[in-house]
């Protein structure tokens, strides 16, 4: 996936006219449209996705097809039968990935590396508990966009497995910063937590005052030397003016 340059969206001209120009077409269409929404979508995703997919069956094709598959995947409810249970999962492949040292690995390793922890919900997959498999691995990464390839061992062979270039954007998307004490969470958490770190460095950045101590959180904030030297100077100031 390729970023956005702000630089160099004319190359997207033409696009921008034929998505108008189709927009205008079937505009009064879309505003009369109203579309089979996925039960499994809450209220506000619902709400989210009734355009997009009165969109996917306006322009008909695969993409009526594709579209509510895609809506379960990104805003399907977050239970241990799907969603969760893929964000877990890639939080235990990036553990993998560090304690192991290498940035590829067997998919026949992640699954007996899986199955033997002991701090996860049981290695089954819904909805029936079957044990976990490679073919389960494939399918639960499958909604992020990732699926198993060959893979070069140093040994020289080549199993089916994952590299960790695969994975990097889902792991960017979905799960916290590494090292976070925060447990595995969807994508809104997630976005949520690095914007507000993200506006804070920038607010401190403009206004040029100090950036907190690192550890600072909601309920508690870590101690640091210039914010414990504000306190004193404030205290010996008040004993200055009780001695005069």
């Amino acid at each position: 996936m390729a970023r956005l340059r702000l630089d160099r969206l004319a190359a997207f001209e033409p696009l921008r006219r034929k998505v108008r120009r189709w927009s205008e077409d079937h505009l009064d269409r879309l505003r009369a449209a109203d579309p089979a929404v996925p039960e499994r979508l809450d209220d506000r995703a619902a709400d989210n996705w009734r355009p997009l997919l009165a969109i996917a069956d306006e322009a008909g094709g695969d993409w009526p097809a594709e579209a509510r598959p895609t809506a379960l995947a990104l805003s399907g409810a977050r239970d241990e039968s799907d969603g969760s249970r893929g964000v877990l999962l890639l939080s235990d492949l990036r553990d993998l990935f560090r304690e192991r040292r290498t940035d590829r690995l067997p998919t026949a390793e992640i699954v007996e590396a899986l199955v033997g922890r002991e701090d996860r919900p049981g290695p089954e997959l819904p909805p029936h508990g079957q044990p976990l498999t490679a073919r389960g691995v494939a399918l639960l990464l499958k909604p992020f966009g990732v699926l198993p390839g060959s893979i070069r061992l140093p040994n020289g062979k080549t199993p089916k497995g994952y590299t960790r270039e695969a994975l990097a954007d889902a792991f960017l998307r979905y799960l916290p910063p590494s090292g976070s004490a925060t447990a595995p969470q969807g994508r809104d958490a997630s976005d949520l937590h690095t914007s507000e770190s993200a506006t804070a460095r920038d607010t401190v950045a403009e206004s040029g005052e100090a950036e907190p101590a690192v550890g600072c959180g909601v309920w508690h904030c870590g101690g640091s030397e210039a914010a414990s030297k504000e306190p004193a100077s404030a205290l010996a100031a008040e004993d200055g003016k009780r001695d005069g």
